[in-house]
């Protein structure tokens, strides 16, 4: 490491940015390139077995409530989840460290000027051999060359960390898990935005084609990117469409929704009727994924290749705008504007173009019944059933709005009810006995 800094601090840099990648670049090509064989047969696992037993996100729940020690000896032993996960552990820790220690560098810049040359050879000649007690007592004092080596030292030892995690994660993909054989991939593309993996083209595609290969949903987005935007690869629609399938075929919600999107925009051809873009949207927004919760409420909305259904459109906006972000880490999506078409009662807003103005007397009626629990609402709702001009006709939630809104004392509503009653079938009346309201079931009810 000293030799590395000495090496550091003789280059003619220019600030304190291309001064930290330097030593990134050198940290990283002083460590050995040492991946070694596909470790021997452990816990179940044989190399070139095309592995993707669990989720990644059951496998880090799994190995997550393992001792570090347990971790460590699992993965010396052989388990491609146990190097996996260990070394994708101590290269997220080990970007924690480099960003402290970028931190103290930072604190050594002052009137926007790094340390001189000759600043930095006095700072690892001072500072090289003292103690970690004294080095830290200077630098946290803000002794500029004290920062300046604590910051180099912190920075390159978590480079050096980072490496060893990267290693064990091609040891996990030399035994086919998937999963591992992905994160090869994006380090060597470079887009994990930490330069300690020098950048091999040639050696993220190979890895990234045996990831798709093994059924990686991610892998095989990748290179349908690759394709549509002919990024490292010449563009291809057809090539992208196909690896978008393939994720689509694994039940990825994603694949589906994108798939769709291709498809309605004139990009490949759906192999079956199943594949049709409606049907797409409708098994990912089924599966609650909000971005085609929102698109199949705006076909409904439209009677775009559907049949104009306002309230199903209103149950998959309010199911978008509460669905998780896939996109977003976890956090909610944002709230679909349409749903701010009526105002705090409920009213339409105005003025609003005429393509939204039965939409919003729609929306308000519907939250009037489902959210304040407004008889005459629900008896309104009915009829929007009964008519079938702005959802589709279902004389069974016709009857169980009617029933819902007699149950609070509207005369008018069990009144109907009964006449609608009269005309209905034997099955009609039996199923609308069963008849709940069920806003999540966006779709088929």
């Amino acid at each position: 490491m000293n030799a590395v800094l000495r090496t550091f601090a003789s280059e003619n840099t220019r600030g304190f940015f291309w001064s930290g990648l330097i030593l990134f670049v050198l940290v990283a090509f002083d460590a050995p390139h040492v991946y070694g064989q596909a470790p021997s047969v452990a816990g179940g696992w044989a190399p070139g077995l095309r592995a993707r037993a669990r989720t990644v996100r059951e496998l880090e729940e799994a190995w997550s409530k393992v001792t570090p020690e347990e971790l460590l000896k699992a993965a010396e032993a052989g388990n491609p989840e146990a190097q996996y996960y260990y070394g994708v552990r101590e290269w997220d820790e080990a970007r924690e460290d480099n960003s402290r220690g970028s931190q103290w560098m930072m604190r050594a810049v002052a009137n926007g000027k790094n340390l001189s040359e000759s600043e930095k050879q006095a700072s690892i000649a001072k500072w090289e051999n003292a103690s970690e007690t004294a080095l830290r007592k200077a630098a946290e004092a803000g002794e500029r060359g004290a920062l300046w080596f604590r910051g180099s030292k912190e920075t390159g030892q978590a480079s050096t960390r980072g490496r060893k995690g990267f290693e064990w994660m091609v040891r996990a993909a030399e035994q086919s898990l998937a999963c591992a054989e992905f994160a090869v991939a994006v380090r060597y593309f470079g887009e994990i935005g930490w330069l300690i993996v020098p950048i091999d083209v040639k050696e993220g595609m190979k890895w990234l084609e045996r990831s798709a290969d093994h059924g990686f949903e991610s892998a095989l987005h990748r290179w349908a990117d690759f394709y549509f935007g002919g990024r490292i690869v010449a563009p291809d629609i057809d090539k992208g469409v196909e690896y978008l399938r393939k994720a689509a075929e694994l039940g990825c919600l994603r694949a589906q929704y994108e798939l769709a999107r291709h498809y309605a925009s004139g990009e490949g051809q759906p192999a079956s009727d199943d594949e049709s873009p409606v049907e797409l949207l409708k098994k990912s927004a089924e599966a609650g994924y909000g971005p085609a919760l929102e698109a199949l409420a705006e076909r409904f909305r439209s009677g775009l290749g559907v049949s104009i259904d306002y309230i199903r459109a209103i149950r998959c906006y309010q199911s978008a705008s509460a669905a998780e972000g896939e996109m977003s880490l976890g956090s909610r999506n944002r709230r679909p504007e349409i749903l701010d078409l009526v105002d705090e009662n409920f009213e339409p807003r105005s003025p609003l173009s005429i393509e939204y103005v039965k939409f919003a007397e729609v929306l308000g009626i519907y939250l009037k019944a489902t959210e304040r629990m407004n008889a005459p609402a629900m008896a309104r709702l009915a009829r929007f059933y009964i008519g079938g001009k702005v959802t589709r006709r279902s004389v069974v939630d016709a009857y169980g709005w009617f029933n819902l809104a007699a149950q609070r004392g509207y005369a008018a509503a069990a009144q109907e009810r009964d006449e609608l009653k009269q005309k209905m079938t034997s099955e009609e009346l039996a199923e609308a006995r069963r008849w709940e309201f069920r806003p999540t079931k966006v779709v088929s009810h």
